[in-house]
């Protein structure tokens, strides 16, 4: 969370709903992936992956 408040500039509230609104998150929950294994950047780089992918598909919706 600390990492996403200071690269994204997002109070404490606004980086929880940032990280808790993605799949990433569940996968975290979901003790078959171990993805808690993964380092805070790796996690950050899949987090930032996930939401160019999901604002991608936003764009391409509001296109049609």
């Amino acid at each position: 969370v600390e990492l996403v408040m200071k690269k994204k500039v997002l109070l404490l509230e606004d980086a929880l709903y940032y990280i808790y609104s993605t799949q990433l998150y569940k996968s975290l929950l979901d003790e078959n992936t171990k993805l808690w294994y993964s380092s805070t950047l790796s996690l950050y780089e899949a987090l930032e992956k996930e939401k160019a992918e999901l604002a991608k598909e936003k764009a391409a919706k509001k296109k049609k």
